[in-house]
């Protein structure tokens, strides 16, 4: 009987060759023999470009520091604190309202909290019948309880929040700053002084570079031109240190790597300066 020949592969050699080889590795290319090269180049990279960033960051804080000691002014650290969860302005000014003062320590007489005690002087000595009819014998005498004057600023001024502008009543404020845990604003002595505040803002785009927001957290701030010129997070520390609540000239970045870089060459291109204080605010007394 005639047998049909089985047909022969020709590449018969190089199939049982190729499942001999290992099988390619789930990466990919990058990481067969051949290109060990491109991958130590690229880890080469990433560590320059770590060491690169560090050295920028370092510069940062090297400027800041030479800055502070040209201008030879510390700019006054003012903790605003949390808002008060009451609308009720008389309840809550006494924590409140004095953020400028700086706090002192109370001496061991007046460190603990007393409770207030009407004077009562010793009237053993006067007649008994200046009080009237007494079965006691001696004269009751209270004194009136002075009233105490809260203390507030005459205006305010909100920079980011619900409603922006310049308000004369707390409960103004705190509605416009109500739920919106990035609110920056501040408190004046004068309507004068928080309308002056509040237009550097507005004029020079201060207010606008306030209304960005990032894809996460608060925005990197450059300080370029201001009262302390410097890399700042988010908006309030901009505000209060980087400008005093007045004008100047700022960039926003989303990251510290690129704010930091920004500002690194603006100092080595000589457009970085030192402003005076467009205005003082008086702490409360």
């Amino acid at each position: 009987m005639f047998q049909a020949k089985k047909p022969v592969h020709k590449d018969k050699g190089k199939q049982r060759a190729d499942n001999k080889r290992p099988a390619r590795p789930a990466g990919g290319d990058s990481f067969l023999p051949g290109n060990s090269a491109a991958v130590a180049a690229s880890l080469l990279d990433k560590q320059q470009h770590d060491k690169r960033h560090q050295h920028i960051t370092d510069l940062v804080q090297e400027i800041g520091s030479l800055l502070a000691q040209e201008a030879k002014t510390s700019v006054d650290a003012e903790d605003e604190p949390e808002p008060p969860s009451s609308d009720n302005e008389s309840l809550n000014n006494s924590d409140f309202y004095d953020p400028d003062t700086q706090p002192t320590k109370a001496s061991p007489s007046t460190s603990k909290r007393s409770t207030w005690t009407p004077f009562q002087p010793d009237t053993s000595h006067f007649p008994i019948n200046l009080a009237g009819p007494s079965t006691s014998g001696h004269v009751s005498v209270t004194t009136p309880r002075a009233k105490k004057q809260p203390k507030k600023w005459e205006a305010y001024a909100v920079y980011k929040g619900n409603n922006i502008g310049v308000f004369k009543q707390w409960s103004s404020v705190l509605s416009s700053i109500n739920q919106n845990s990035d609110a920056v604003y501040k408190g004046f002595q004068s309507l004068n002084l928080a309308h002056q505040s509040f237009n550097l803002a507005r004029t020079t785009g201060i207010l606008e570079l306030l209304a960005y927001t990032p894809s996460s957290g608060e925005p990197w701030f450059v300080v370029i031109r201001g009262v302390a010129p410097g890399v700042y997070y988010g908006y309030y520390a901009m505000m209060r240190d980087g400008l005093y609540w007045a004008s100047g000239a700022v960039r926003v970045f989303d990251t510290k790597a690129d704010a930091d870089a920004l500002f690194v060459n603006e100092f080595m291109s000589h457009n970085v300066a030192t402003l005076p204080r467009a205005f003082e605010i008086t702490p409360l007394s």
